[in-house]
């Protein structure tokens, strides 16, 4: 008996940062604490999620590691699909060269790919065409 669509209770993109000195970034903490609320805020903005739903891990190495745990009465396919095309990277990079001080840290051209590493399903009460569904 079909039940609906999957529900997704996280998922995990890799985030290649091209152009940026990540190793500077660190040293730098108010700017590295900048570019994460800002990967942070841009995602959340992207995929339709609260901000306290995105976890953005960035240390030396230059590639970021973001987490997503959807809030609950929020369906996941269409965040799957989002996370899965590859606008979230550019869109990322588009709103990062633009902050202040980012200039220190970068080569000039700065560019972003997100990669979808993981996508976790589970039981939850999810809404599907006018039914509840757990």
């Amino acid at each position: 008996e079909f039940v609906g669509a999957p529900s997704f209770i996280s998922f995990r993109i890799a985030l290649q940062l091209y152009g940026i000195d990540v190793a500077k970034l660190c040293e730098d903490s108010p700017l590295h604490e900048t570019v994460v609320k800002c990967i942070q805020a841009i995602v959340a903005s992207k995929l339709g999620v609260q901000e306290d739903c995105v976890e953005v891990e960035l240390s030396d190495r230059p590639r970021a590691s973001v987490e997503i745990r959807p809030q609950a009465g929020i369906t996941t396919l269409p965040i799957k699909a989002k996370v899965g095309s590859e606008l979230l990277g550019p869109a990322i990079a588009e709103q990062v060269v633009r902050l202040p001080g980012i200039n220190r840290v970068s080569s000039g051209n700065v560019a972003m790919r997100s990669k979808l590493m993981e996508a976790h399903t589970g039981w939850r009460i999810e809404r599907v065409g006018g039914l509840y569904l757990d």
